[in-house]
């Protein structure tokens, strides 16, 4: 399974190196790609999406309001969508093919991500606003995101059977729905897959390789936030590596970033 992954331009190229680098980590069946134009330094670039103004709007979590933040307005799944078959178009991408954006934008849905309702192979992942629902990184998420959509579509024979499947009632699981968006960090946590998906992706006869490479995915995401979220009492540093010729510091503890 090779899935294309493509930026909306409001996010740095930093920020998506260390997105690919992290999920690269983690081999198998499933290839996550980048241009390599796209990760060149000169890519950096105004964003294809108009009307790019931030409007400020009061979130409730919980019940409870906080202060506003400033986002960018949503866009409809019709112009999500678009950018990937854009891609697809001008870089011959095989409809057999996954092609995925991250973009900063929310969404008329409020999704965190989504299929093509076509049942084209497209997917997107919002990456802004997760601070809002959990305590690390959103690379974190995210990463749990682009592994998901993945096993979506191996599992899934389209956008219809995909929300069939998922629960209503929280489980811990990778199918669950998360109506409730702070529900998303119980899923994280857990970073598993029910008896009952479990036993309905196995009868799909889907390759092994892309459930035990999904699995290694979500146990690194959750090995990460747990870290995270206990440097905060035992203060332990992360070692650090420092690549000469590449220029970089990388943090060996926290997946090398």
């Amino acid at each position: 399974m090779k899935i294309h992954l493509i930026r909306s331009e409001e996010i740095s190229l930093t920020r998506f190196k260390t997105i690919l680098e992290i999920i690269q980590k983690f081999q198998g069946p499933i290839q996550f790609k980048a241009l390599k134009e796209d990760l060149a330094e000169d890519s950096e670039k105004g964003s294809d999406f108009e009307n790019q103004e931030e409007t400020t709007n009061e979130v409730s979590i919980a019940g409870e309001s906080i202060k506003p933040i400033k986002r960018l307005r949503s866009l409809s799944w019709d112009e999500i969508f678009a950018q990937c078959e854009s891609f697809r178009s001008i870089h011959k991408i095989k409809m057999d093919e996954v092609v995925l954006l991250l973009t900063d934008h929310p969404n008329h849905p409020n999704y965190f991500s989504t299929w093509d309702p076509t049942g084209k192979l497209n997917y997107f992942v919002q990456t802004s606003l997760w601070e809002l629902f959990i305590d690390a990184d959103s690379c974190y998420p995210i990463v749990y995101e682009l592994a998901s959509a993945a096993l979506y579509m191996a599992s899934c024979d389209d956008p219809d059977e995909m929300e069939r499947v998922s629960h209503d009632e929280l489980r811990g699981c990778a199918f669950d729905y998360c109506r409730k968006k702070e529900q998303i960090q119980f899923k994280l946590r857990t970073a598993d897959i029910c008896h009952e998906c479990l036993q309905r992706i196995i009868g799909k006869n889907i390759d092994q390789g892309i459930i035990d490479q999904v699995f290694k995915i979500y146990e690194g995401v959750r090995n990460q936030m747990l870290f995270r979220e206990r440097f905060v009492v035992s203060k332990k540093l992360s070692r650090m590596e420092l690549d000469i010729l590449k220029h970089e510091l990388r943090f060996v503890d926290f997946w090398n970033i």
